[in-house]
């Protein structure tokens, strides 16, 4: 379970089982000893709350969860996503199509987000560079640089709390220049910087979803050759990590 509440900037996250219409809460870090015990319900306005027993945070974390009903972003079944019957609430981002890239253009660049890995991708990168260069080495000319709290794994880094960034600089004579998010649906909120401009900002989990990987590649040509950089920034609005897996280059 995680929470942002935008207005004041609070989060949460807790452990959940439901047990017919008995919802448990634990491993809550700000009370990781409280077990919190509710009943819940679902109607049209959404999901409902009612509190049994929680002690956690002087009771305050029972009021938040049971003062309203709670939407979500997701539909009920397949069946409901597409067509009329359900429609996602205005709090939620809208991901990306599931096919074409959707260009925009920023200060004369021209950016595009492809769903899913690029490399399968009908315009796939010509040169791919691994994210995490103790892992894979970057080609002669390409500069890998990140915070110093970013979690190295496999060719992936993560940016999260600990480490915010990461960054592929290099002489570019190629037509386009690109960073691949791939990674579990917990991905959370980022944003791309070319040259110090931000090009995307959004929910890397919902570029795309391919069986259990989840991401997409955002990409940005229109530029002069030269050195240029692209950099990632997790951006912590809701407490989950970014999986950064590579540059690449068309």
């Amino acid at each position: 379970m995680r929470i942002l509440y935008p207005v004041t900037g609070w989060k949460n996250l807790a452990s959940f089982e439901v047990d017919g219409e008995i919802l448990h809460l634990f491993n809550d870090p700000i009370c990781p000893w409280d077990r919190g015990t509710y009943r819940w319900q679902e109607d049209e306005a959404g999901l409902r709350i009612e509190t049994v027993e929680d002690a956690c945070s002087f009771g305050l974390r029972a009021e938040n969860l049971s003062r309203g009903p709670w939407s979500s972003c997701r539909p009920p079944d397949m069946r409901a996503a597409v067509s009329d019957a359900w429609s996602k609430p205005p709090e939620c981002v809208q991901p990306a199509p599931d096919s074409a890239p959707s260009p925009t253009t920023t200060s004369g660049l021209s950016v595009a987000v492809y769903p899913n890995d690029a490399r399968r991708s009908p315009a796939p990168p010509r040169v791919v560079v691994g994210a995490n260069p103790e892992n894979a080495e970057p080609p002669a000319g390409v500069v890998i640089s990140h915070d110093r709290g970013v979690i190295p794994y496999g060719m992936n880094l993560i940016l999260w709390e600990g480490g915010t960034w990461a960054e592929a600089a290099a002489e570019i004579t190629f037509e386009a220049f690109g960073v691949q998010f791939w990674g579990p649906s917990t991905m959370g909120t980022g944003r791309v910087l070319f040259d110090g401009h931000e090009i995307w900002r959004g929910v890397a989990a919902e570029l795309g979803s391919s069986l259990t990987q989840y991401g997409g590649y955002v990409e940005v040509s229109g530029f002069a050759p030269g050195r240029h950089t692209l950099r990632v920034e997790h951006l912590d609005l809701d407490g989950r990590p970014l999986t950064v897996l590579f540059f690449g280059y068309r």
